[in-house]
């Protein structure tokens, strides 16, 4: 019994782990997407000045 209950504990930590770093690699993606986005418009604008 308490080997299952080391067992799910256990999974559940990886689960939890894997959550964080997948919402790490989401907000690293929107933020390195918006800041390409900012700088490719910024470009455009000097540009056309």
């Amino acid at each position: 019994m308490n080997q299952n209950n080391y067992k799910y504990q256990t999974n559940s930590r990886v689960g939890n782990i894997r959550s964080a770093i997948g919402t790490t690699i989401e907000s690293l993606n929107d933020y390195i997407s918006n800041n390409i986005g900012n700088s490719v418009v910024d470009k455009n604008i000097e540009q056309t000045d």
